[in-house]
C-alpha cells in the first residue's frame, strides 16, 4: 500500500457537488498511506475545499482538461517522493490487510444501518468506494460469508432485539381491553363483573378464527421478510386487509346478532342476562375495529415491529380506562392530596364500560390502518392494490392457520363447557373465576410476548436459511421467559389478595379467588416455557402438531377433568384450577418432545410462488 500512487478523480461539471465526497475518499486514503496525493478535478473549486485537500496531503492539482506535461511532472514528483521514502519490511502487506479490514468494517456498519430497507451489494460497494466484485471478495475473505448471508444475518439479529426491548414484556398488556372493564365495574358488584365476562368464551371462539389467520400472516410475513422478499411481504400485508373485510366484519355482525342469546346459552342468571346482552351489542359495534388491530398487529410483528403493536394496544387501553372513568360512575366528589372537587360522570354502569371499550377498539383499529397504509417503509400497503384474493398466498396462510383455527375452536369450545359448569356454582363462583382469569392473563403477558417474539425470530431465521439461529433464539427465549415468570409466580402467590381487591370489594369473591390464585401461581413457569416452544413451532409453520397436542390436553385433561371435578365430585373451583395446572405441565412436556425431535425445521420447505406486484 505504501508504494501505491493515488489519483482521485471527480466528474467534470459536478465538482461543486462532489467535493465533500472526494474529501471523504481522501480522508479514508490518508488512514493507510503517508505519501502525497494527486487530485484530478476541474476549475471552480471552493477555497475551503482546496485548504482541506492540502491538509489531507494533496501535493498536486491536475485541472481538466489536463496537459500531458503537467501529468508527467506530477508523476515524476510522486516517483521521487516514493524513492526517498524508507521501506519497512512487511509493512505493505500489513497496511493492505488493515485497509481491507477497514473496508469490511465500513460495509458491515452500512449493512447494519440499512438492513431494514431494500439493500443491494452495489449500494454498499458505492458507499465503500470499491467495486462490488472487490467488496464481495473481501467479505468472503474476512467474514467467510457472502453479502446476502451477512444481510440476512443482520436482519435476524435485528429481530433478536425484540427480546432485549423492555417494552416487549408488557407489549400485550392492552390486547384485551375487557380486563380494564372487569376491574372498573367490579365496584358495582358480582353481577356487573359477571355480565362483562360471561360471554367472553363465545366471543373468543369467534375471535379465534381471526387470531388464527393472524398467526398465519405473522409467519408468512416473517418468512418473506427474512428472505428479503419485500414484494411478497407486501402481498401478505394486503391480504391482512382482505381478512379483515371478509372474515372480521361478518364475525362482528354475528356477535351483534347473538348479543342476548350468548349469555343465555351460558346459563346467565336473570340479574346478569340483561346487563350482559346490552354489553355485547354495544361492544359489537367497535368489534370490527378491534379485529382490525389484531390482524394488523400480527402483520407488523411478522416483519419485526413490536413497538407499533405496543403503541396501538397502549393507546387502546388508555382510551378505554379514561372513558370508563367518565362513563361508568356518576358525578361524584373526589379528594386528591387533600383537595376535593366535583368529578363529572355519566353513571351508565356496565353500558358505560361497553361504550368505552368500543371507543378504545375504534381508536386502535384506525391507528393500525394508518400505519399499514401511510408509514413509509418497505411493507407499506399501496391503495392501488391489487385487491383481488391471491389463492396461492391464501393457501400458504391457511396451511398454517387452519390447524391453529381448529385448535382455537377446540380450546374455546372446551372453555364454553367449563364456563357452563362453573355457572352452576352461582354468580359468586363465576365472578371469582373471571377475576382469577383476568389477573392471571395480565401476569402472563410477558410469557405471551416471548411467544410472539419467538414466532417472529424462528420465522425470520428459517426464512434466511439459518435453522441453527432459530434453535439458539428458542433456547435463549425459553430461559429468559422462565426466569421472568419465577417473579410472576412469587407475585401471584404473595400478592393474590391485593391483586383481586383491585377488581372487587366483595369479600366472598376475594376469598375464593385468593385460594385459586395460590394454585395458579405454580403454573406460570411451565406455561411460559410451553408457550415459547409453541411460538417456535408456529414460526416454523408446524401448527398441525400444535393442534394435536392442544386438542388432547384441552379436552382430555382440562375440559374432562374440570367437568368431573365440578359436576361429578363437587370439588369446586380450586379443584378445577389443579386440573388446569396438570394440563399446563403436560403441554410443556409434549411441546418440548416435538421441538427436540427437530422435525419442525423442515415443515415449510418453500414459501410458495412469487407474489404479484
Amino acid at each position: 500500500m505504501a508504494g501505491t500512487l493515488y489519483l482521485i478523480a471527480t466528474p467534470i461539471g459536478n465538482l461543486g457537488d462532489m467535493s465533500p465526497r472526494a474529501l471523504e475518499v481522501l480522508e479514508q486514503v490518508r488512514r493507510f498511506t503517508r505519501i502525497p496525493l494527486v487530485l484530478h478535478g476541474c476549475t471552480g473549486m471552493e477555497e475551503s475545499i482546496v485548504r482541506e485537500a492540502i491538509r489531507l496531503g494533496v501535493a498536486r492539482f491536475l485541472l481538466k482538461p489536463s496537459k500531458m506535461d503537467e501529468i508527467e511532472e506530477a508523476l515524476t514528483f510522486m516517483t521521487g517522493v516514493l524513492d526517498r521514502m524508507p521501506r519497512e519490511e512487511g509493512a505493505e502487506p500489513e497496511r493492505e490487510d488493515e485497509a481491507n479490514s477497514f473496508i469490511v468494517r465500513q460495509a458491515r456498519a452500512y449493512i447494519a444501518g440499512h438492513c431494514g430497507s431494500k439493500l443491494s451489494l452495489q449500494e454498499v460497494a458505492d458507499h465503500c468506494f470499491v467495486s462490488q466484485w472487490h467488496l464481495s471478495k473481501l467479505l468472503n475473505r474476512h467474514q467467510g460469508q457472502t453479502f446476502y448471508d451477512l444481510l440476512n444475518a443482520e436482519r435476524v439479529r435485528r429481530a433478536k432485539e425484540l427480546l432485549e426491548n423492555p417494552a416487549l414484556r408488557i407489549s400485550e398488556i392492552a390486547e384485551q381491553v375487557g380486563y380494564a372493564d372487569t376491574a372498573m365495574v367490579g365496584s358495582l358488584g358480582a353481577a356487573a363483573t359477571t355480565s362483562v365476562s360471561i360471554s367472553m368464551s363465545v366471543i373468543m371462539l369467534l375471535n379465534g378464527f381471526v387470531m388464527s389467520l393472524g398467526m398465519g400472516i405473522t409467519t408468512m410475513v416473517a418468512r418473506s421478510a427474512g428472505a428479503g422478499d419485500y414484494e411478497k411481504a407486501r402481498a401478505f400485508m394486503r391480504h391482512a386487509i382482505l381478512v379483515i373485510l371478509y372474515v372480521g366484519l361478518p364475525i362482528a355482525l354475528v356477535i351483534i346478532g347473538l348479543h342476548r342469546l350468548i349469555p343465555q346459552w351460558l346459563g346467565a342468571e336473570p340479574e346478569v342476562l340483561e346487563l350482559a346482552a346490552e354489553y355485547n351489542i354495544i361492544t359489537g359495534v367497535g368489534r370490527i375495529f378491534g379485529i382490525s388491530s389484531m390482524i394488523l398487529n400480527s402483520a407488523f410483528r411478522g416483519y419485526g415491529d413490536t413497538k407499533t403493536p405496543l403503541r396501538i394496544n397502549t393507546t387502546m387501553n388508555v382510551v378505554n380506562v379514561i372513558f370508563n372513568f367518565l362513563l361508568i360512575y356518576p358525578t361524584r366528589t373526589l379528594t386528591i392530596f387533600g383537595a376535593s372537587f366535583t368529578m363529572w360522570g355519566a353513571g351508565w354502569g356496565v353500558n358505560g364500560a361497553a361504550v368505552a371499550t368500543s371507543i378504545g377498539m375504534a381508536v386502535a383499529g384506525l391507528q393500525g390502518l394508518h400505519v399499514a397504509f401511510f408509514r413509509d417503509n418497505e411493507f407499506r400497503i399501496d391503495f392501488k392494490g391489487p385487491w383481488k384474493i391471491d389463492w396461492v398466498l391464501m393457501r400458504q396462510v391457511f396451511h398454517i392457520s387452519l390447524p391453529a383455527m381448529v385448535q382455537r375452536v377446540c380450546m374455546s369450545a372446551s372453555g364454553i363447557i367449563i364456563t357452563k359448569s362453573v355457572a352452576t356454582l352461582g354468580t359468586v363462583t363465576l365472578a371469582a373465576r373471571t377475576l382469577c382469569d383476568s389477573a392471571e392473563s395480565i401476569a402472563v403477558m410477558p410469557a405471551f410476548a416471548f411467544q410472539t417474539a419467538t414466532t417472529t425470530l424462528v420465522g425470520q431465521s428459517l426464512g434466511a436459511g439459518k435453522p441453527h439461529l432459530a434453535e439458539k433464539y428458542v433456547k435463549r427465549t425459553a430461559i429468559i421467559a422462565a426466569i421472568v415468570m419465577v417473579f410472576g409466580t412469587i407475585g401471584l402467590y404473595f400478592g393474590a389478595r391485593a391483586i383481586i381487591s383491585i377488581f372487587t370489594p366483595d369479600e366472598a369473591v376475594i376469598a375464593l379467588s385468593v385460594e385459586c390464585m395460590h394454585i395458579i401461581a405454580f403454573m406460570q413457569v411451565p406455561q411460559a416455557v410451553g408457550w415459547v416452544l409453541t411460538g417456535a413451532l408456529q414460526g416454523a409453520g408446524d401448527t398441525r402438531i400444535i393442534f394435536g397436542i392442544t386438542l388432547f390436553t384441552n379436552w382430555g385433561i382440562r375440559c374432562l377433568g374440570s367437568v368431573m371435578a365440578i359436576r361429578v365430585f363437587g370439588l369446586g373451583l380450586p379443584a378445577m384450577q389443579c386440573v388446569i395446572l396438570c394440563q399446563g405441565i403436560a403441554q410443556m412436556i409434549l411441546f418440548y418432545l416435538r421441538y427436540h425431535s427437530g422435525k419442525w425445521k423442515t415443515v415449510l420447505k418453500d414459501t410458495g410462488a412469487p407474489a404479484k406486484a
